[in-house]
C-alpha cells in the first residue's frame, strides 16, 4: 500500500515539474553532457561508438526521487549503469571522471 502512495506522489510531482519544464532533459542538454565527458562512460572510461551506446545514468535514481535534469545525469555504458542499479553515489564511490568534469571544466 505504501508503494502505491509513493508512486502516486511521484507521478503528481513529475507532472508538475514537467509542466514547468524542470524535469525535462532536452536532446541538446544530453549532447552537451556527452561532450563534457568526451563521449566516454563516466565510470569505466570506455569510449562510446556504434557497439557501445551511451545510457543516461541518474546520479540520484528516478526510482528514489531523482529528476530527469542535466545536473542529475551522467553518461554510462550499459554494463556500468546496470551495476550501479538504483544506488546513490556518495563521495567515496564517485567516478574520477565525474569529479574532473565538475571541478576542472
Amino acid at each position: 500500500m505504501l508503494n502505491y502512495f509513493r508512486q502516486k506522489r511521484r507521478k503528481i510531482i513529475n507532472t508538475f515539474f514537467n509542466k514547468l519544464g524542470i524535469n525535462a532533459l532536452t536532446n541538446e542538454e544530453w549532447q552537451d553532457i556527452l561532450k563534457k565527458f568526451e563521449y566516454k562512460c563516466a565510470y569505466c572510461g570506455i569510449e562510446f561508438n556504434d557497439r557501445v551506446i551511451p545510457t543516461k545514468d541518474h546520479i540520484i535514481p528516478l526510482s528514489i526521487g531523482g529528476y530527469n535534469i542535466k545536473e542529475n545525469i551522467i553518461p554510462a555504458c550499459r554494463s556500468c549503469n546496470a551495476k550501479k542499479h538504483n544506488k546513490i553515489l556518495d563521495s567515496n564511490n564517485l567516478p574520477i571522471s565525474l569529479f574532473r568534469s565538475w571541478f576542472f571544466n
